[in-house]
């Protein structure tokens, strides 16, 4: 195999394979597009019946609309190297970037997908479940040694016991009674609509993209580097675009955390003003809402705390004591 290089750009020309490497290379390209279509066809069968299930085909969409795109770039740049090697060289550069960009977003979006739906079962299965069974293996687990050194918040127990708190606090609020309204359905839509919003390439997306190559032109042109390069060295001009990438990586990485910190803070304010503080409080919280649901009072408690606890134990055992008083005038 032969070719020349035009501006950076690889020209293929007189090109002779012999036939045993165009096989293989024929095999491993066929395999290569069976195996991404199996997992479309595994995604399109997990997603059946949920919002999840357009955004596999938005994916499916885009990634064919960029590679489509490359492949016609790819069919320019051949002639345009002859005439011009260093548009040949930049649309070669950037018929690679573009689509990695898409390629990783939707990978992106796809690992997405998985997680929501796990998430999605995990609300599924908390809801179903009897308050009482939920209670059962929440003290288990928070009684085992891994429990105990795993960070609380991702902890699959706790994101249960923590979907029925909400589950009260909601319909608390809107006035609706626990057993007449579907919740996991309910937040596992709005979940999905929103999941959607984050993985759709939209046109906002690809003119931020080109925001960001016009900000990246200006820093070069004003000279803006981590080390001042001759012009020339390649060398310390890919350290600089090394630290560049690391530092903006690392800026990204910091606003994640940021996210998830305000997000966590928020629901642990809503949960606050129930007086839950910390895990701990979650069994006693539930405990006496199940009390009061067994004792028929329509109404959730506002505020909890030891006395509440205690006076809803003590209803709770003078109805008891009267359930068998009523039991024993019956038996004779």
């Amino acid at each position: 195999m032969s070719s020349r290089q035009l501006g950076g750009a690889s020209v293929e020309s007189d090109v002779t394979v012999d036939t045993l490497t165009a096989s293989v290379s024929m095999i491993i390209v066929i395999l290569s597009v069976l195996a991404l279509e199996n997992i479309f066809h595994l995604l399109h069968f997990i997603t059946t019946d949920t919002a999840f299930s357009k955004m596999i085909v938005r994916i499916e969409k885009e990634l064919m609309i960029v590679g489509s795109t490359a492949f016609i770039f790819r069919l320019i740049v051949a002639p345009t190297a002859e005439s011009s090697p260093t548009w040949a060289a930049a649309l070669n550069y950037a018929d690679l970037i573009i689509p990695i960009f898409s390629f990783c977003y939707c990978g992106i979006g796809l690992l997405l997908i998985v997680s929501s739906l796990k998430q999605c079962d995990i609300w599924s299965k908390a809801y179903h479940l009897h308050l009482i069974e939920l209670l059962d293996e929440f003290v288990l687990k928070t009684g085992q040694l891994t429990f105990k050194f795993s960070w609380k918040p991702m902890h699959r127990i706790i994101n249960k016991v923590e979907f029925r708190i909400f589950h009260f606090i909601f319909c608390d609020f809107f006035q609706i009674q626990p057993s007449a309204f579907a919740f996991d359905e309910y937040v596992a839509r709005v979940y999905e609509k929103y999941v959607f919003s984050i993985i759709s390439i939209g046109i906002m997306h690809w003119l931020l993209l080109c925001l960001i190559v016009l900000l990246n032109w200006a820093r070069i042109a004003l000279g803006l580097q981590y080390h001042s390069c001759h012009e020339g060295d390649s060398k310390c001009q890919k350290v600089n675009d090394i630290i560049i990438f690391t530092i903006l990586g690392a800026i990204l990485y910091f606003i994640t955390l940021v996210l998830v910190y305000v997000s966590r803070n928020l629901e642990m304010k809503i949960m606050l003003k129930r007086d839950i503080t910390s895990y701990k409080s979650y069994y006693q919280y539930l405990h006496a809402l199940d009390e009061v649901q067994e004792m028929g009072s329509p109404q959730i408690l506002e505020r909890l705390n030891e006395e509440g606890l205690k006076e809803i134990v003590q209803k709770a055992t003078l109805k008891a004591h009267r359930d068998k008083m009523d039991d024993d005038i019956l038996g004779e």
